[in-house]
């Protein structure tokens, strides 16, 4: 496969983790103007054994690795921009919330997000769908599917009248006209990537919708037991209908038909709540990751690459984590707004 369709990415606080070629880089605008960047080696975890790269099992293996790199990277971003506001009001980062203090307070906020997710869009659809009038299990299972599809379009809706999702979401769009200028071999530059469109067939939008999709088809072929039986059964088959997503909005992006293009469709069109377009300053912190995972000169205006210290911010974190939906994008896995 060509190179250049393994790459993906996703949008953290205040810029974009890029993903490919056995690097992942993190770049991030600091408040002076700079662009701080992590670069890091990587290699997806559907590489590390034959098996896990099986049809389905990967897709379950590549949303795990999704979720542990994207937390790392909205971990890295938060720490940036908290030294820059530090530094901003002249306060130290430092004291007990650094080294293995602040860690434990990340994987808190992490855990708190990752169950309020499961609560919200696993517990509350099948309750509710159990006390609404609906007659039969197909029907209930729709019904269910149907509220899950409402409140993640909601959420969306909602949390992108937050201005600092907003820009979360610009630097989404960023990443995107970064990986399209890629694919197309158009020049890696704010100038070779403002005419791409802003959306991308493999974006982990598009994986939402397809879980959410998928996750009646499958979930009707269990019934409709006891309200705990049924969240035990929605639970255990979370990975089966990610693998599932995975492959539906892999071959979504590969092909160039027609089939493909109807089943790419929605969730184009539902990267219009998740994207905005980047001004030339976003495209550049994308383009700077980019070309870092290809091992290209990044340019100037570069700060120190540097894992910074002192307390994350937590709120701002949750959030862009909670707006960062995982999936696939540009060909490589991805957690990504």
């Amino acid at each position: 496969m060509d190179m250049k369709n393994l790459f993906g990415g996703q949008a953290v606080i205040e810029g974009v983790m890029m993903r490919g070629a056995g690097r992942m880089a993190i770049a991030v605008r600091r408040a002076d103007g700079t662009i701080a960047l992590q670069v890091s080696a990587y290699r997806p975890w559907t590489e590390k054994s034959p098996w896990l790269g099986l049809p389905v099992v990967r897709g379950a293996v590549a949303l795990a690795d999704a979720l542990v790199t994207g937390i790392r990277a909205l971990n890295y971003s938060a720490r940036v921009v908290e030294e820059d506001g530090a530094a901003g009001t002249g306060t130290a980062t430092g004291g007990d919330r650094t080294g293995a203090g602040e860690d434990r307070w990340l994987a808190l906020v992490n855990a708190l997000a990752v169950a309020l997710a499961l609560v919200v869009f696993v517990l509350l659809p099948t309750w509710l769908a159990a006390w609404l009038p609906v007659a039969g299990d197909l029907g209930r299972n729709i019904v269910e599917g149907g509220v899950r599809l409402l409140l993640l379009l909601g959420y969306l809706l909602a949390i992108g009248r937050i201005p600092d999702i907003r820009r979360v979401y610009q630097y989404h769009g960023a990443e995107h006209k970064a990986i399209h200028a890629l694919e197309a071999g158009a020049p890696l530059t704010p100038a070779g990537a403002r005419p791409f469109p802003r959306f991308h067939p493999r974006c982990g939008t598009a994986f939402l919708l397809f879980v959410a999709v998928l996750a009646v088809a499958v979930h009707a072929l269990f019934g409709w037991p006891s309200f705990w039986w049924r969240t035990a059964v929605r639970l255990a088959l979370v990975p089966v209908i990610a693998g599932l997503a995975f492959e539906w909005i892999r071959l979504a992006g590969r092909s160039r038909s027609r089939w493909a293009a109807v089943l790419a469709a929605p969730g184009l069109w539902l990267q219009r709540l998740t994207t905005e377009e980047p001004g030339d300053d976003q495209l550049e912190v994308a383009l700077v990751a980019l070309r870092a995972c290809l091992g290209e000169a990044a340019g100037g205006g570069l700060a120190a690459a540097q894992q910074v210290s002192g307390a994350a911010g937590a709120a701002a974190m949750a959030a862009t984590a909670a707006a960062a939906p995982v999936g696939v994008d540009g060909g490589g896995v991805r957690s990504g707004a």
